[in-house]
């Protein structure tokens, strides 16, 4: 039962179209906890502080609501994507204590459908285009950033499957045959982004795990993933040279990003709402440009800078605190280098970190509550 919601709630990120994969996303959480419903109380009173971070960013999101006057349905919009977060979160933490490694297993298995369906329609469709075309790929809201998410994952998953010496010798070559066509899939997504933060999180995997160390914990954790979102930003603006000069890679690697022109709207942004910030549901009305692509510039855009250094603070002390060797091997491998990849992503996209209840809560939200079931986690 747990593991049938579990491929659900997964399922339903990837998968399901709007707007029914919200229903379906919200209904797998509430059949989890309802199912775990035990160790709730516990779980919230260990991570109370991070109780009282949603609360603030609720309580702004209404003051930013009233300040604005905006209608009921927006209001509720913007609430809801705030409060799914923890939600998502106390549901991944209770059900990785039940199952484990398990719910690893049951993403790849999601990866692994995704990838072969993006692949047998790029095949189909672009026929002898197939490696010239960036992918559109089918299942994560016609998203390749997105879809390049969840490929990052399953490699992850299964490199840490492959590296597991307890496994089958069939099982390790399928799994590695598989993290082939999701780095491919990766590359044929065009995603320049999500492409240099896998490049970081496999060099974090050999600094992190190399002649079998423990998991790194408090700054040695917390460092490379401020360091691996600075890469990703400080390479948007290199981009500029390299557009403008030379760029040798093909022409779907070489487009213009034009991230740092929308920094600049929102440096704009900020100034003018700097307390409450412009709102959740803020977008630039450029076609293409809506909005911050830059998850931690976008909450300054969104919140307002008293609550986005709240946020940058909270979950700061959070991982810092984390215990990921209390994860198991596997568990601790997977948080890290998910974290890693996740705070590189936010780099280059997202609007915030709690905007939309979709693929980027793979990569960053559930590796986060990971940590939160760990000891020191508070």
């Amino acid at each position: 039962m747990i593991a049938i919601a579990v491929l659900c709630l997964f399922a339903s990120i990837y998968f399901i179209p709007k707007p029914l994969h919200s229903s379906i996303f919200f209904a797998s959480q509430v059949v989890l906890l309802v199912s775990l419903l035990s160790r709730l109380p516990g779980l919230m009173r260990a991570n109370w502080p991070f109780l009282i971070l949603v609360a603030l960013f609720v309580a702004v999101t209404l003051a930013n609501g009233y300040d604005r006057s905006i209608n009921s349905s927006m209001l509720g919009r913007n609430l809801g994507s705030v409060v799914m977060v923890p939600v998502f979160c106390f549901t991944i933490a209770l059900t990785y204590g039940r199952l484990g490694w398990r719910m690893m297993e049951i993403l790849l298995i999601v990866a692994v459908v995704a990838a072969l369906l993006a692949f047998g329609e790029g095949v189909w469709s672009n026929r002898g285009h197939v490696f010239t075309e960036r992918f559109d790929a089918p299942g994560t809201g016609r998203n390749a950033i997105q879809f390049a998410g969840l490929m990052a994952a399953g490699i992850i998953v299964a490199a840490i499957d492959v590296a597991d010496g307890a496994l089958s010798r069939n099982r390790r070559i399928v799994e590695a045959a598989c993290i082939g066509l999701f780095v491919a899939l990766s590359i044929m997504s065009g995603s320049r982004g999500p492409l240099i933060a896998l490049v970081l999180t496999l060099i974090a995997a050999f600094f992190f795990f190399a002649r079998k160390r423990e998991a790194p914990h408090g700054v040695k954790l917390l460092i490379p993933l401020v360091c691996a979102w600075a890469v990703i930003t400080g390479v948007v603006f290199l981009s500029l040279f390299f557009e403008r000069v030379y760029c040798p890679f093909p022409a779907q690697l070489c487009r213009s990003a034009e991230r740092v022109d929308i920094w600049g709207w929102v440096v704009d942004q900020v100034i003018m709402h700097p307390f409450l910030g412009a709102g959740a549901d803020f977008r630039f009305s450029v076609l293409g440009k809506g909005h911050a692509h830059n998850a931690i510039w976008g909450l300054f855009l969104a919140f307002g800078i008293p609550m986005a250094l709240i946020w940058l603070g909270g979950i700061g002390t959070l991982i810092a605190r984390a215990r990921p060797a209390e994860l198991g091997r596997k568990g601790a491998m997977f948080a890290c280098l998910m974290l890693v990849y996740g705070f590189a992503y936010m780099g280059s996209d997202l609007p915030t970190p709690f905007t939309y209840m979709g693929p980027h809560y793979i990569f960053l939200w559930l590796p986060l509550a990971l940590l939160m079931t760990t000891r020191r986690s508070v």
